[in-house]
């Protein structure tokens, strides 16, 4: 019996192959070993590729001319050594992420890519969470083995299986227990948290039918990643769509009410997430504060180029904790402004044509700021993607009647 694989269905496996080799590239104990990071590397370059091929767009326009002109300037602060890794990401990968997702956003697939991150990381929340509870907490299960880990220094790791690890011990205040931190398959809790808190903005502002279990399930994944950032993200979400809801009905007194509650719900949520960090000997809040700090005083000593990219040697204490200010450290005000103008003004402009993709285009840019991650794959999907949403839009002038499907998140599949 022959097997008749169509177009759509190659697509669609391609992406879900690079869109878990994207997961598995964002800081997880598989790419510890060099060759197992060189192999996703070109996997990921090669089914983006595919991708571009397999639909038949190969156009360079002139935004991406531009842009690709204007990274050749950042390379005068890149050390020989990692001109190869640099070219990679911000020239070629950028490229291949920008042809694929402008087009898609052409034909109305802009975030047929995104719902497949979302789905991966679901399956990777179920996952975890069943580890977590019964391996983690309550010993149950054992671990099966222990890893190597050079992420914070050398250390061994425990390993349920490969597919949970245990990296991370925390505790909101000094009168409980330590216990480990749902960490799944990343090497902290923090990066695990930037792909859920990801997910989570997927599901709530882009997918059209919002599928609660779904929703449910990344909170309470979420929360088990015991991080800051997580906490703040999902009180982001609730204000913002009760918000979006209280602008889009009649302001009643039972609205102004919640509202209130809510801003009031807020202020203590944020006081004892705060409160409780100061508290524990983990001393995360003091060390992002002082990293950003650090960051801004270096980024002033260069503020046009940076310090540069890749220069290992001037990377010792700061530049551990966020993507913003260490970009600014980095890259100065050049490299800085590409993202300002992506990650906060983009964000602006498309809340005038959709609320929901305005919602979580801020909430990535809220991650992000907070998050070391503007070196990985995932950061460059979502560049290209902004830039999408701005470029090809403007490319019409009557938008909204000639080409309405920039801003319809109507999808392929529920």
């Amino acid at each position: 019996m022959r097997i008749f694989i169509g177009k759509a269905q190659l697509i669609g496996f391609m992406e879900y192959l690079m869109i878990f080799l994207v997961i598995i590239q964002f800081q997880t104990p598989y790419i510890e070993s060099v060759s197992i990071s060189s192999i996703v590397n070109v996997l990921i370059l090669f089914s983006s590729i595919c991708l571009i091929l397999i639909n038949g767009v190969f156009r360079v326009n002139t935004v991406l001319f531009m842009y690709l002109f204007g990274a050749l300037i950042p390379l005068v602060n890149v050390l020989g050594d990692n001109v190869i890794g640099y070219c990679k990401l911000y020239i070629l990968f950028f490229s291949l992420a920008y042809i694929y997702m402008s087009s898609c956003i052409k034909t109305n697939k802009g975030v047929d890519l995104l719902f497949k991150f979302s789905d991966i990381t679901i399956i990777i929340a179920m996952v975890s969470l069943f580890f977590w509870i019964f391996g983690s907490l309550l010993g149950i299960i054992s671990s099966t083995a222990m890893q190597t880990s050079t992420w914070g220094g050398l250390h061994y790791i425990p390993s349920y299986y490969g597919l949970y690890f245990e990296t991370q011990l925390g505790s909101y205040t000094t009168d409980f227990d330590v216990f480990c931190r749902n960490s799944g398959i990343f090497c902290e809790a923090p990066m695990y948290n930037f792909v859920l808190c990801t997910a989570l903005g997927i599901e709530l502002f882009l997918r059209r039918n919002v599928i609660r279990w779904r929703i449910i399930l990344l909170v309470a994944t979420i929360l088990t990643t015991i991080s800051t950032t997580g906490f703040f993200y999902l009180i982001f979400v609730l204000s913002y769509k009760i918000y979006s809801f209280a602008a889009s009905k009649i302001k009643t007194i039972f609205v102004l009410f919640l509202a209130i509650i809510l801003s009031l719900i807020v202020l203590y949520s944020i006081q004892f997430i705060l409160d409780a960090k100061l508290q524990t000997g983990e001393g995360s809040y003091n060390s992002r504060l002082n990293d950003i700090v650090k960051c801004i005083e270096v980024g002033m000593e260069n503020p046009v180029l940076g310090v540069g990219l890749y220069n290992e040697e001037t990377r010792s204490d700061w530049g551990y904790s966020n993507s913003l200010f260490t970009i600014f450290a980095r890259g100065g005000l050049y490299l800085l402004s590409i993202y300002v103008f992506a990650y906060f003004i983009i964000p602006v402009y498309v809340y005038k044509r959709n609320k929901q993709i305005a919602g979580f285009l801020i909430g990535f840019a809220i991650l992000f700021t907070f998050t070391i991650m503007y070196d990985r794959y995932l950061n460059f999907i979502m560049l290209s993607y902004c830039l999408s949403l701005f470029f090809e839009d403007n490319k019409k002038t009557d938008r909204m009647t000639t080409y309405p499907q920039l801003f319809n998140l109507r999808q392929s599949y529920n």
